[in-house]
């Protein structure tokens, strides 16, 4: 690509905020209602955090220490019910009234991922000679952004990996030394146990949104203009 550093660099900021702020996952497919469900699940997380500590206080094997067991079991059901069916579904009705010229189910499945892939994807191919790109350089500002991405993951994967394989033994202790305290504790680890798992997903997400964000928006630009080039090599 034979460009000035400086425009080189705008061009690239400009796709970047295109994609990823202007139609980002939040602005694009969330709307006052998933906002609302989303406040309702971290409330009954927190409230099933303090019932866990104050289920911790108490004399071992007591019927309040398993009430209190009961309890957050069913806040962590209503929390896998709300995040694996009502806000999906939410976000399921709100594409179909606001992106009317998508047939939403047709074209995508129901997949929110595939859904906003193309919508980027349409959005940049529209604009696409706003951004100096066509089938002459597509594939260098391709190579350009899958470089940058594993440049990105191979830096920033090291340091997750080491601090993994400090606390999955201190996990593991944990469990051996409080396994002999009786039922009631058994309850409350097998709710822990429940609540990490659920952690770890939002950990994996947070991730994927903070330290392994950037190498994934520079991979997922790449894919969106690997479409954009099959689109323009079908209309020659």
């Amino acid at each position: 690509m034979n460009l000035p550093s400086k425009k080189f660099m705008k061009i690239e900021n400009d796709i970047m905020g295109l994609l990823f702020k202007k139609l980002s996952y939040s602005k694009v497919l969330l709307n006052s209602s998933a906002y609302w469900l989303l406040g309702f699940m971290l409330f009954v997380i927190i409230t099933v955090l303090v019932v866990l500590g104050i289920s911790l206080q108490l004399p071992t094997h007591s019927k309040l220490q398993l009430i209190l067991g009961i309890v957050g079991i069913a806040g962590e059901i209503l929390v896998a019910i709300s995040l694996l069916k009502w806000l999906p579904n939410i976000i399921k009705k709100h594409i179909k009234l606001k992106y009317v010229a998508y047939n939403y189910e047709q074209d995508f499945g129901s997949s929110q991922d595939k859904f906003l892939f193309g919508y980027r994807m349409d959005t940049l191919l529209n604009d696409l000679s706003t951004y100096s790109i066509d089938s002459s350089n597509i594939d260098n500002w391709i190579e350009h952004f899958e470089n940058k991405s594993e440049r990105l993951k191979l830096s920033l994967w090291k340091p997750i990996l080491i601090t993994t394989a400090i606390l999955f033994p201190m996990w593991n202790e944990f469990i051996a030394i409080n396994m002999s305290k009786g039922w009631g504790v058994r309850l409350l680890l097998f709710i822990i146990a429940i609540i990490l798992a659920m952690v770890c997903v939002y950990i994996n997400i947070l991730l994927e949104r903070t330290l392994l964000s950037k190498a994934n928006k520079y991979s997922q630009v790449a894919d969106i203009l690997k479409a954009i080039k099959q689109e323009l090599n079908n209309t020659i």
